[in-house]
């Protein structure tokens, strides 16, 4: 059979954590080689490991392998920080190359946010306990958080990974509407929540009946003019509301 040259170095087919990734949890790096026409020198590979912290220093551990798979286990729990895991892959012809992947740890949750505004009926939007109306459903909700979150309201995100201030837009339904707040950051940590309650009544009280009735004749003056109304929100304000009679000369009674 004819001999296979083989020029080609072992390839990186897996990373975990995988390059560049946020994590907020640890316990092991993982990598995976894959070598088409040659044999990986796993003792080699092994040697060569290092993991090292934000200071470039060294991390201690201890390093397995199966079925060419390695993994590096620290030996102590890694604090917060950036990390990069660096190694020859190298095969029984001697090719070899040399990697490297980074990753952040970052356990400790982001800090609360904060509401700045977002104007309503009763003025800018203001935390629970405070009750905010608003006569429209759709709403501007903005606020102030930590560099490098999202913003989430009732577990859906709304602002995406940034800096600085915030503004985003709600459609919020009749009635009372309970919205929890929170942000994430890259590694998926969650801050505590803050609640802000928006009451929502944006429809106009309707006519059920007029007594009398409209365009009705009658030849005695009425001694009462009663109208009921339909009110699925706020109760009716009568001070505001403007009730007029005029007669067909438009002259007010």
């Amino acid at each position: 059979m004819p001999e296979i040259t083989d020029n080609t170095p072992p390839e990186l087919a897996s990373a975990t954590p995988s390059a560049n990734a946020y994590i907020s949890s640890f316990n092991t790096v993982s990598f995976r080689l894959s070598d088409r026409d040659g044999t990986i020198d796993d003792a080699f590979v092994m040697a060569s490991i290092i993991l090292k912290d934000s200071q470039n220093q060294p991390v201690a551990g201890n390093v397995s392998e199966s079925s060419d798979l390695f993994t590096f286990t620290p030996s102590s729990a890694l604090i917060d920080g950036f990390y990069t895991m660096s190694f020859t892959a190298k095969d029984n012809h001697g090719n070899q190359k040399d990697y490297n992947f980074s990753f952040t740890l970052d356990t400790s949750k982001p800090a609360i946010p904060t509401i700045s505004g977002g104007l309503v009926k009763t003025g800018n939007l203001q935390q629970r306990p405070f009750e905010n109306k608003s006569t429209s459903r759709t709403v501007t909700l903005q606020g102030e958080r930590e560099s490098g979150t999202s913003v989430w309201i009732n577990n859906t995100s709304y602002v995406n990974s940034g800096i600085g201030n915030w503004t985003t837009s709600l459609s919020l339904n009749e009635g009372n509407n309970a919205l929890e707040i929170f942000l994430k950051d890259n590694s998926g940590n969650k801050s505590d929540s803050v609640w802000v309650d928006i009451y929502v009544d944006s429809l106009a009280p309707s006519i059920i009946s007029i007594t009398p009735a409209n365009d009705i004749y009658s030849s005695t003056v009425p001694a009462t003019l009663k109208i009921n109304f339909n009110e699925t929100g706020s109760l009716i304000n009568e001070v505001q509301s403007l009730k007029m009679i005029k007669t067909s000369t438009l002259a007010q009674v």
